[in-house]
C-alpha cells in the first residue's frame, strides 16, 4: 500500500486562537473543517512542503515551525485503498494576514470552538494534544514529606504554591513527592484534586512516586529510568484513557524511545545552567533545537528556563517551557 505524505500546520495566534479551514464541498470529506495543510511533493522536504502550502492555501509565511506529532490512518476511495501519513507541525513564528486563497472559509478557533466543529476523525488526537498547556510547573524540592507532615489538616503552604501559578495563568503541573507515605499522598490527593477542579488546572504525579497514573491524577509523568524500561512497548498501559503520558529526557536516545513508545510529550533537560544539578552540563539552546526537531512530539525546555523564556524557547523548536525554581 502506497503511502501518501501530508504536512499539516498548527497556527496559533496571540489570542490563544488557531486557524482552520472548511474543505470544499463535492471533495472527499467536503464540508468538513481542517487545519491548513497538503501533499507533500516527490523531493520535497516536509518543512519546505508546510512553508509552501501554508503560503498558497492561506497567505502566510512561516518563519518556524517545529514537529509535534505524526499520524498515519488507511482509508478506502474509490475501490483503492490509501495511507495517509499526516506530519503535523506547530508554526511558532509566521507573519503575514491569512485568508482563504483559494476562496475556501477560514476561522480563528478556541479550543472549545474547535470541539464543537466537525473535523475528520484523524484530527480528534491533535485537537486533543492541543489541550495540552505550554507552561509546566513541577514542585520544588522544598515540599518534602518532612515539610509537610505537620500539616493537620490538607497541606497549606503547598496549596498556595498552585493558587500562586494558578493566578498567574499556570494550569500544568507536576507534582512529585519522594519518598511521601501513603496517609500524606491522599491528603494531597484530596486537596490538589479539589483545587484543580475548582480551577481547571491539571496535575501530574511524578514516575518516581507511581508506577501507574493514579485514577485522580491528570496524567503521569514518567523518569528517564522509567521511560527506558518501557523500550519496545507501545503506549504502556500506566495511564488510563484520557489521562496524559509524558517522560523526562536528555539525550536523542531517550527521545526516540519516548516517540515508539507513544507518549503525549516530553520534557528534554537542562538546556541551561541550574543550581539543582551544577555539575550536569548544559544542552545550549542550539542543541535543543537540534535535539528536538528529530521527533515528533512536543517538547518542553527544562533547566534554567521560566515563563519569561517562552519567546526565546518557541524560537528554537520548543513547545514550551517548565521549571521549577522558574516558578517559585
Amino acid at each position: 500500500m502506497s503511502c501518501i505524505d501530508v504536512v499539516v500546520g498548527i497556527v496559533p495566534n496571540q489570542e490563544g486562537q488557531f486557524l482552520v479551514t472548511q474543505r470544499a464541498q463535492g471533495v472527499h470529506l467536503g464540508g468538513l473543517w481542517e487545519f491548513p495543510g497538503g501533499k507533500v511533493e516527490p523531493g520535497e522536504r516536509r518543512y519546505e512542503a508546510l512553508k509552501r502550502e501554508l503560503f498558497e492555501e492561506v497567505g502566510i509565511d512561516v518563519s518556524y515551525a517545529s514537529p509535534f506529532m505524526q499520524l498515519t490512518f488507511d482509508y478506502a476511495e474509490k475501490r483503492a485503498e490509501k495511507r495517509v501519513r499526516l506530519n503535523i507541525f506547530y508554526v511558532s513564528g509566521w507573519s503575514g494576514e491569512a485568508y482563504g486563497k483559494e476562496c475556501q472559509p477560514l476561522a480563528w478557533c478556541s479550543l472549545e470552538q474547535l470541539l464543537q466543529r466537525p473535523f475528520p476523525a484523524a484530527n480528534s488526537d491533535i485537537i486533543r494534544r492541543l489541550a495540552l498547556s505550554r507552561t509546566l510547573a513541577i514542585t520544588p524540592p522544598s515540599f518534602t514529606p518532612s515539610a509537610l507532615i505537620d500539616c493537620t489538616s490538607g497541606v497549606p503552604d503547598l496549596l498556595r504554591w498552585f493558587e500562586h501559578n494558578l493566578q498567574r495563568g499556570v494550569s500544568l503541573f507536576q507534582l512529585r513527592l519522594p519518598r511521601c507515605s501513603q496517609q500524606m499522598w491522599r491528603i494531597v490527593a484530596r486537596d490538589v484534586s479539589s483545587l484543580m477542579a475548582e480551577h481547571q488546572g491539571t496535575v501530574l504525579v511524578n514516575g518516581s512516586d507511581f508506577e501507574s497514573c493514579p485514577e485522580w491524577a491528570g496524567g503521569l509523568h514518567m523518569t528517564s529510568r522509567q521511560l527506558l524500561a518501557h523500550e519496545g512497548e507501545s503506549a504502556p498501559n500506566i495511564v488510563q484513557e484520557g489521562q496524559w503520558l509524558g517522560a523526562s529526557c536528555h539525550t536523542l536516545e531517550e527521545l526516540q524511545v519516548a516517540e515508539r513508545v507513544g507518549v503525549d510529550y516530553v520534557t528534554l533537560s537542562p538546556v541551561l545552567a541550574t543550581a539543582s544539578h551544577p555539575d550536569q552540563a548544559p544542552l545550549g539552546w542550539a542543541s535543543f533545537a537540534r535535539l528536538s526537531e528529530q521527533v515528533w512530539l512536543p517538547c518542553f525546555a527544562l533547566g534554567g528556563v521560566s515563563q519569561a523564556d517562552m519567546q526565546q524557547a518557541t524560537g528554537y523548536g520548543a513547545y514550551g517551557v517548565a521549571g521549577i525554581q522558574g516558578f517559585l
